[in-house]
């Protein structure tokens, strides 16, 4: 039986044979060819137990092969031990770096050369200028490559192009291509890419132009960049005439000329000529990977899915393109799907790939299934930046913040440094439990690894510093940014909405304007809300008006938000109208408007709008529920009352203590007091809100009787009662002319309960004072209060003035109450019908005329009575009158029942 390579290493190394050159080289080429990263570390350690690093290129070919496969600890344990470097090992290790995105190890390694750097290392060092940072390096690279005479070559002027167009420096590119003599078309290939890829499309169809005018024939390549960059904006006319061009020159036969024609219809919503296309296509698996993706990048994942279903059926095997494509489908789509997609790849045996998994910990993670999504991170062999940024990402996303920080800690106990994404989402993370202290050394991270401040890093770094209320710092970034985008305005005027510095955000809005950017959704979202806020409906309307005029989408979000404006401003005209141009509407729309509604006692109005969101089959949430049983009980309004009801039993929140407490309230204030022992009867769990809001009902609908049981029963099962609970059970007994009941359970409030009495409390004694027609005690009694009478003091004596025909005392009562409030009509009302009862008509006029007066002129025409002047009473110093009164607080009160 024939032995495998493995076997005959393990042999070799046994039976203490030598291994030579031939043995080593055919079983590396063996590792390459199988892809075998076990045997080619027993390769590896044999290499180095026998001392074979003397042998030529040995470490180069080992160097290679770890980095390829993102070994880089073998890679670098490899290169420690070559005996003597050659540019080719240097080329090596660098690439290996490069490979694995460490560009800033691999520009030290480049440094640390002590020899002349090859053609091979400076393409390999290239590549490691990816970013603005970098430039410098770039550059750096760039002289040393002129003194060497090496800038005519073709692969180094096109890799200087590619290195100067990814650090953003185009007209560095432009230059190298501008000196550059040759006219190969790999040339105009690169700098049409380098525009493409930088989304400079005009300038890059521009030089396709060039290139036709001076002969250079385009190939596969130019005309792939091209319709890419038609692509990008979606130039559908110069698309058409570039495939008519390509069709001429026999180019539509190109497999990857075909498939970039596919997508560049797609992207120009052109959807029955990608379509054609791709029927024409041969439909391999490019074809089917780049309509897939394009349905993915208009938000067709539905479309994607059926397409990879389709392409299934036809037998064609999903490769890692696929997976990729569909991993991101099924993250906006729903997990099951996620776990087929899973399932599947396992099976094509593409589920161990690095790049699906990370896909996959992103897909799960995003669906908020952490669990799953770390399963696959720890059971990963090694992790790289994406790995590590989509995990701490979905932590953020997910608001488990703490796991975010403690992984980014093991993060760096593993000798990685975080990068932008990662540092963006710490960053994020700060801006949402406003730790400001978090953010300053994620702050200070990113100018330790010379990050930059990007737009991207300074709005992020700017929304963290805004939401800490550190306004400061979030300008000092924003003054420094040389050209602000939308994205930095948008949060330097949030972040002044949100600490209420509405009036800044509208000047900065102003700025904005004058320095020529446009402002985006997120901008007229802040403004709606400032506007609001100033209850501004001027600017509001401005605002609505800018919007309209730029032809905002007007989508869920920006109309909820324009509804919300309007309700703050108290223009609820304005607010239904945006409402019912809604095409459909959500919770939130339905929450905003009846909550409106609610919020400016605009009961009906809410109760025909809660009762057609009902219709229309949405389920309010808790909140409105609550909002709306209190608007019921407002009105007295029974039948809705019942349907809400009905609706809570549906939604199984009938045991819910807080909603069945304002059911409560709201079948006593209906006059339905069996219902609402019934509601009460039902709860499983009875808190001191649910016993207060019963014995208030019972108190509302004169069940003395109950109110005195529920009371005890309170007090029976552990229950200490409450301020709000005597307010009622005074209340009770006032009604129902129980004097000695009132005397009793004010007494037990202050002396066993120690409950300091309120006014309402006070008020009920008044009340109480003024029914037994007592009201020289009600005088004295108020002269005695802790606290100034209100104008319920006032209403409830003038009442029982009007009962018993007092019409001195009852003067007295009015002067005090339109004293405190000449606006309350009832005070007027209740004098009137008291001039009334004693035949004093003309009195009676003159109250009817005082009302219809302003307050100035009600007060000037105040008499006195032989009580005193109510002004004089009513502007008794508080702090006096509360040095007298405790004194002898508690037998002032007392005494006045006897």
């Amino acid at each position: 039986m024939e032995t495998s390579p493995l076997q005959r290493l393990i042999l070799y190394h046994r039976g203490g044979k030598t291994l030579f050159r031939d043995s080593v080289f055919s079983f590396l080429q063996n590792c390459v060819r199988n892809q075998n990263i076990t045997l080619c570390r027993i390769l590896h350690c044999l290499v180095i137990f026998h001392e074979l690093y003397s042998i030529s290129s040995l470490g180069d070919h080992l160097i290679r092969f770890f980095g390829l496969y993102g070994h880089l600890l073998e890679a670098n344990l490899a290169f420690s031990k070559v005996v003597q470097e050659s540019t080719y090992t240097w080329e090596a290790i660098i690439s290996a770096h490069v490979s694995q995105g460490q560009n800033k190890r691999a520009l030290f390694l480049y440094d640390s050369m002590q020899m002349p750097p090859s053609k091979c290392v400076y393409l390999a060092v290239l590549r490691a200028c990816i970013t603005k940072e970098s430039t410098y390096n770039g550059r750096l690279i760039h002289a040393r490559i002129i003194r060497a005479e090496l800038d005519s070559d073709l692969a180094i002027a096109s890799s200087l192009i590619y290195m100067y167009a990814q650090c953003g420096e185009l007209e560095d590119a432009c230059k190298v291509f501008d000196e550059w003599a040759g006219s190969d078309v790999v040339m105009w290939n690169c700098m049409i890419t380098a525009y493409t890829a930088r989304g400079h499309v005009l300038s890059c169809l521009k030089l396709y132009e060039q290139m036709g005018q001076k002969g250079i024939e385009p190939d596969q390549v130019t005309y792939v960049s091209i319709l890419k960059a038609c692509a990008q904006l979606q130039l559908l006319r110069e698309g058409w005439l570039l495939h008519n061009e390509i069709i001429r020159k026999g180019f539509d036969s190109n497999e990857i000329v075909g498939n970039i024609l596919v997508d560049m219809y797609a992207k120009c919503k052109k959807r029955n000529e990608s379509d054609r296309m791709f029927r024409l296509s041969c439909q391999n698996i490019v074809s089917w990977n780049t309509k897939i993706s394009g349905c993915i990048q208009y938000g067709k994942y539905d479309s994607a899915l059926d397409l990879f279903k389709k392409m299934r059926q036809q037998g064609l095997q999903p490769d890692k393109i696929t997976f990729l494509s569909v991993i991101k489908a099924c993250a906006n789509l729903d997990i099951k799907e996620g776990h087929l997609i899973h399932s599947e790849a396992n099976k094509q045996g593409i589920g161990n790939d690095l790049a699906v998994n990370n896909a996959l910990i992103h897909m799960y993670a995003k669906k908020g299934n952490l669990e799953v999504a770390r399963e696959i991170f720890d059971s990963l062999p090694c992790h790289d930046m994406v790995s590590w940024g989509a995990m701490v990402d979905g932590y953020v996303e997910s608001g488990q913040h703490e796991s975010a920080f403690m992984l980014v800690a093991n993060m760096f106990s593993q000798g990685f440094k975080p990068e932008k994404v990662i540092l963006l989402s710490l960053a994020k993370a700060c801006s949402d439990i406003k730790a400001l202290g978090g953010g300053q050394i994620v702050h200070h991270q990113i100018i330790e690894i010379e990050l930059g401040i990007d737009n991207v890093v300074a709005s992020t770094l700017m929304d963290m510093y805004a939401k800490c209320k550190c306004l400061g710092e979030a300008w000092s970034i924003f003054e420094k940014l040389s050209n602000r985008d939308v994205v930095a305005w948008s949060v330097m005027i949030s972040g002044h909405v949100q600490v209420g510095d509405d009036l800044v955000a509208f000047d900065l809005f102003q700025r904005m304007q004058q320095e020529g950017v446009n402002p985006d959704k997120v901008t007229y979202l802040c403004l709606l809300k400032a506007s609001g806020n100033l209850q501004s409906i001027v600017q509001g309307k401005q605002v609505h008006h800018l919007m309209m005029r730029n032809q905002l989408d007007l989508d869920i979000v920006v109309t909820c938000s324009l509804v919300d404006m309007y309700i703050k401003c108290g223009d609820l005209g304005s607010a239904r109208q945006v409402f019912e141009k809604i095409p459909v509407h959500n919770e939130v729309s339905w929450s905003i408007i009846i909550s409106g509604y609610l919020e400016h006692g605009q009961y009906l109005p809410a109760l025909e709008l809660f009762q057609k969101m009902i219709k229309e089959g949405f389920t309010p949430d808790k909140v409105m529920t609550l909002s709306i049983l209190k608007a019921i009980g407002s009105i007295a309004a029974i039948g809705p009352g019942m349907v809400v009801h009905d609706q809570i039993i549906r939604m199984m929140v009938d045991t819910d203590v807080m909603v069945c407490n304002t059911l409560i309230d709201m079948y006593a204030k209906c006059g339905r007091i069996k219902e609402a022992h019934k509601v009460f009867e039902f709860l499983p769990n009875r808190d001191n809100i649910s016993w207060n809001v019963i014995i208030a009902a019972n108190a509302l609908n004169e069940n003395h009787g109950q109110v005195i049981q529920a009371f005890t029963d309170m007090k029976q099962e552990g229950l200490k009662p409450t301020e709000s609970t005597f307010t009622s059970v005074l209340s009770s007994c006032c009604q129902a002319g129980k004097m000695d009941d009132v005397r009793q359970h004010f007494e037990q409030m202050i002396k066993d309960h120690a409950i300091s009495p309120t006014v309402e409390h006070l008020n009920c004694i008044i009340d109480a004072l003024g029914r037994a027609a007592r009201f020289d005690d009600a005088r004295h009694f108020i002269e005695t209060m802790s606290t100034l009478p209100d104008i319920t003091t006032w209403l409830s004596l003038l009442t029982a003035c009007g009962t018993y025909k007092n019409v001195e005392f009852g003067r007295f009562c009015f002067n005090a109450a339109v004293q405190l409030d000449p606006n309350v009509a009832a005070t007027y009302v209740l004098m009137s019908n008291l001039y009334a009862n004693v035949n004093m008509w003309e009195d009676a006029h003159k109250i009817q005329l005082l009302q219809q007066q302003t307050c100035t002129e009600v007060s000037s025409n105040l008499s006195t009575t032989d009580y005193g002047s109510p002004a004089e009473f009513c502007c008794i110093d508080s702090d006096t009158m509360y040095k007298e009164v405790s004194k002898s607080k508690e037998t002032d009160y007392m005494s006045l029942f006897n």
